[in-house]
This record gives structure tokens, C-alpha cells and sequence, in this order.
């Protein structure tokens, strides 16, 4: 007799946000770090938008289905 399983699958996709900032013409190329950083920190996502080309595979697993557990 065959059985049946539950398979669970999931991808991760990435969440992106581009802006342009000034800083001044002498900034090093060090800082950029910082500045990311900064950026980063002080957005709150609401500018963020799904990017749907990158996929991670995420956490997946199967698990065997109970035979008196309907579908």
C-alpha cells in the first residue's frame, strides 16, 4: 500500500530599496560603509519592494501523512 506525505517548500526572495544620497565630494570610500548603515537604520521598509528574480531555497522538509488523516 502506498502512503503519502506532506512535503513543505520554501524560498526566500529579497526585499530591495535604491536611493540616491549626497554626501560631500571628499567623503572616503571607507565611509560608504557608515553611510549604508545609517540608511539603513533609519528606513523603516515601507520602501522596499520585492525582488522576485533572487530565490533562496529556505527551510524544506517532508513529513509522512497519518493514514487516518484525510486530505
Amino acid at each position: 500500500m502506498d502512503m503519502k506525505l506532506r512535503v513543505h517548500l520554501a524560498a526566500l526572495t529579497r526585499m530591495e530599496y535604491t536611493t540616491v544620497v549626497e554626501v560631500p565630494d571628499d567623503t572616503p570610500a571607507h565611509k560608504y560603509a557608515d553611510i549604508v548603515r545609517d540608511l539603513y537604520d533609519k528606513t523603516d521598509g515601507t520602501e522596499f519592494t520585492e525582488d522576485n528574480e533572487y530565490w533562496e531555497r529556505g527551510h524544506c522538509w517532508a513529513e509522512r501523512v497519518p493514514d487516518d488523516e484525510e486530505d
